[in-house]
């Protein structure tokens, strides 16, 4: 073996080393249910064959050294059956801090050693007997609490069982138990130039200049703007993926430990599509420039190697249910839709990636003279990419 080989080695050991003891010291998440907090313990009498059980349990980000992204929660009764003397027992979870009337769990980001809320409903039917006569029979009932989250390495799944003696819940009025959750409502824009148009869900396949033509026709006058959320554009357009349906490889397990915990790319899933938008030798490339340029006190350089097509990557829970569970691309050929769009309509037409943090990203404008006034307008960020289903925006230059 010769002298350059044996350096080599030696070399690539000891960055292997280095790697391994930076990986350690960076950590990652962990969720625990906080099982023996349980509280809020209440039933009510719906009628002679039905009761609903409503209990809250706290989940708690106990790793301390990242935030955690949790993608799903979901409940259910077990064993189901004869122990349970044949009961119908339909479980939802509720989370308290971002809830929902649904039954659908929204992804959520959780912050190092934070804690938040979980409501559990146990809706329980009892055919052709007393449900109150049922319910004294039963000395527990065993509840099932799964969990998924992730945050530098990949999903981990969860199973926490509840015990729950009946005995220890007060009854209740119907009247007193939680009221249902109203919708959220769309944002009042502080610049009355903006008017936010509520849409249908997009999804693959939708055609954007029919739903502008559709449903913002009425706010539509001389010297308008149509502005457009990337995630919504990439959504219409298929560039999405299930966080699950994601294998990340070997690069991506290793070069998101590189990013701010805050950055879409910290996810190995955000960073596998990542590899696959721009490719392996590029994002290589891009990550050790981004490495040297943080060395001299320089941002940015990761993305101007990656380009513009890793930089508008989001990951789970960035954008609207059920949505809000895949990796969602930036849109292709910005500059191509906003054309397309003002070809169709007759309006100029713009693409945007705003958030809270008062960043707007104006991703291709068909007239580059309305880009300040769009910044401008769009700084408090009106759109609501959320269940407030308003990614659309009419802005007013006249």
């Amino acid at each position: 073996m010769g002298i350059y080989a044996v350096i080599v080695i030696n070399i690539t050991a000891i960055l292997y080393i280095v790697f391994a003891v930076y990986t350690q010291k960076l950590g990652d998440c962990q969720i625990e249910l906080e099982t023996g907090k349980i509280d809020n313990k209440i039933y009510t009498i719906i009628n002679d064959n039905r009761a609903k059980f409503v209990f809250h349990v706290p989940i708690s980000e106990t790793g301390k050294k990242q935030l955690a992204m949790i993608i799903d929660c979901a409940a259910r009764v077990q064993p189901e059956g004869s122990k349970y003397y044949g009961l119908n027992i339909n479980a939802k979870v509720n989370n308290l801090n971002n809830p929902r009337d649904d039954g659908y769990f929204e992804a959520i980001v959780m912050k190092k050693g934070s804690s938040m809320t979980i409501q559990i409903t146990l809706d329980i039917e009892s055919p052709g007997r007393n449900i109150r006569e049922v319910i004294n029979r039963l000395n527990e009932i065993k509840v099932d609490f799964l969990y998924k989250y992730y945050c530098r390495n990949p999903i981990k799944n969860k199973r926490e069982v509840i015990l729950l003696d009946p005995r220890d819940f007060k009854e209740a009025k119907l009247s007193e138990l939680p009221p249902p959750v109203p919708a959220p409502e769309a944002k009042i824009p502080a610049d009355s130039r903006v008017i936010p148009v509520k849409t249908p869900l997009l999804v693959p396949g939708d055609n954007l200049s029919k739903i502008i033509k559709d449903l913002a026709s009425p706010f539509l006058s001389p010297g308008s703007i149509v502005a457009l959320a990337e995630s919504a554009v990439a959504i219409t357009q298929g560039r999405i993926k299930y966080v699950e349906d994601i294998e990340p490889g070997f690069l991506a397990r290793r070069l998101n430990k590189f990013f701010n915990e805050d950055s879409s790319l910290c996810s190995v899933y955000g960073m596998e599509m990542a590899i696959r938008e721009a490719g392996a030798v590029r994002i290589l490339i891009a990550t050790i420039t981004g490495i040297l340029g943080k060395l001299i006190g320089r941002s940015g350089d990761f993305y101007r190697v990656a380009g513009k097509d890793v930089a508008t990557i989001d990951d789970a829970t960035g954008t609207i249910p059920p949505f809000d569970k895949f990796v969602v691309m930036g849109p292709k050929d910005p500059a191509g839709v906003v054309q397309k769009i003002k070809e169709d309509t007759g309006f100029d037409a713009a693409i945007v990636d705003v958030n809270d943090l008062r960043r707007v990203d104006v991703l291709a404008i068909t007239d580059k003279k309305y880009k300040k006034l769009l910044e401008e307008a769009l700084v408090d960020n009106p759109q609501g990419n959320a269940c407030q289903q308003t990614p659309l925006l009419v802005i007013k230059t006249e």
